[in-house]
């Protein structure tokens, strides 16, 4: 197994870190131009090695935060890396266009589709396999001009040793995302993987192919939380005044917890995305 660093878009150290665990048949290139205030994106791939080298876990000590995204058979090897690593402060985890069955009639790659494509893997099929990933030519060549430098002997390799790995679990994602346009997994497959009982807590279907927009997902499921630390305390000062429909919520609680007997507590923990308007009424009350 292999990883990549990259540098960080912004002077100061981040923080945070966004590991990104590559389907098969990649190396970092394709992850290159990716980006997010705040963090510094990893990116993982080759999965010829089970063994998770150790000199990524030191390299993911340091960060208070981290976020993993598996995609396709990233997916499985994320799942062994987080239930081997529960320690990891990982904030979310998003599963995509992948499931914890790689080679599966129906949770996964048909098996006659996996053999075909082990049997027959030469550098000409692998163009054809890329361009199915990528659902479109134009996509394809945007993809072309990232290609992964990773030989044949080596892609085979890989593939029988996702196989021997088999089925993974141990897990649980916050986010799957199943595009409808995949024809490297079946979307009915992910679909029926997902929805059968995999450690999973929101299912997303989504218009894309097996390669999906990286970018866009880091944008809508990976928040830069120092910038909306930034904003919420700008706007502190005049919140409780705008905050009607808190306001309101915070009164019917308040009412609640003094008719519950709350009035005779000594102390009080409020926890909340608030300035601690509850907390204030009781003790006014």
């Amino acid at each position: 197994m292999k990883f990549h660093v990259f540098p960080p878009t912004d002077p100061n150290a981040p923080e945070r870190a966004i590991l990104i665990f590559a389907g098969w048949g990649m190396d970092e290139k394709p992850f290159a131009s990716l980006k997010q205030e705040g963090y510094r994106i990893i990116a993982v791939w080759d999965y010829r090695e089970p063994a998770f080298p150790p000199s990524l876990v030191e390299e993911l000590e340091q960060y208070r935060e981290i976020a993993v995204i598996g995609w396709s058979f990233g997916v499985p090897a994320a799942t062994r890396f987080l239930a081997a690593h529960s320690e990891l402060p990982v904030s979310a985890r998003i599963a995509v266009n992948g499931t914890m069955h790689p080679v599966s009639d129906s949770l996964g790659i048909p098996e006659a589709i996996f053999r075909g494509t082990l049997a027959g893997l030469s550098e000409k099929t692998l163009s054809k396999f890329n361009l199915r990933m990528c659902g479109s030519a134009e996509s394809y060549r945007r993809f072309s001009l990232t290609l992964p430098a990773r030989d044949i002997d080596g892609l085979r390799a890989e593939l029988e040793a996702v196989e021997s790995a088999g089925d993974a679990c141990g897990a649980i994602w916050d986010t799957a995302i199943v595009g409808t346009a995949d024809r490297i997994i079946p979307p009915e497959n992910q679909l029926r993987a997902w929805q059968g009982g995999e450690a999973v807590e929101t299912l997303t279907v989504a218009d894309g192919p097996h390669l999906p927009d990286f970018q866009a997902i880091i944008n809508e499921f990976i928040t830069e939380k120092g910038l909306v630390a930034e904003k919420f305390g700008r706007a502190g000062e005049t919140y409780d005044d705008n905050a009607v429909v808190q306001r309101q919520i915070a009164e019917k609680l308040c009412s609640q917890a003094i008719a519950a007997g709350a009035a005779d507590c000594r102390s009080i923990l409020e926890i909340g995305c608030g300035t601690g308007l509850t907390t204030r009424m009781l003790a006014e009350a």
